[in-house]
């Protein structure tokens, strides 16, 4: 059976705001299109190889043969849509106003460090999802045991110089 987004909406607003309070408050719509984006930024980030999120709004398999996604992979969508959520908000957060009361005036300021901050965790996250997409950070380690080669080589008769095993 598909796991819906909309029954993680509860989850999700849980995960953003303090119980009994409501500091960001969204429709069960807004919800699911934030797990469904979160899915895939979770997706492209390795989660989920073998899921997809169906135009139901629904994570299955997709090989229909597997079996659905557990319990604890449907929190990893949930954390990574809480993430995104708070990174929305922290965009969205005024950390100055000015007000004047003559020729009525106002002012609202961003903080440019967190949208700096942002900014750079975000080209970083793009840099590695490209290093992952073209390969880049697959790395190959070969390990070559000497002692094993060096005795296989004894045992098959080679030496370190003619005459040494005969």
């Amino acid at each position: 059976m598909a796991v819906e987004l909309a029954t993680l909406a509860d989850r999700l607003s849980a995960s953003v705001n303090v119980p009994g309070q409501e500091f960001i408050v969204a429709e069960e719509d807004d919800w699911v299109s934030q797990l469904a984006n979160a899915f895939w930024w979770a997706r492209l980030r390795g989660f989920f190889t073998g899921y997809r999120v169906n135009d139901d709004f629904a994570i299955v398999p997709v090989d229909p043969a597997d079996d659905d996604v557990d319990e604890a992979l449907t929190q990893v969508v949930v954390a990574f849509a809480a993430v995104l959520t708070l990174e929305n908000m922290l965009l969205s957060l005024p950390t100055g106003e000015r007000y004047k009361a003559g020729p009525v005036e106002t002012e609202t300021n961003r903080s440019a460090q967190v949208l700096v901050q942002l900014l750079k965790a975000r080209r970083f996250e793009l840099e590695d999802i490209k290093d992952d997409l073209t390969g880049a950070n697959n790395t190959n380690v070969h390990v070559i045991d000497t002692f094993i080669s060096r005795t296989a080589m004894i045992l098959e008769g080679a030496g370190y110089g003619a005459g040494w095993i005969n």
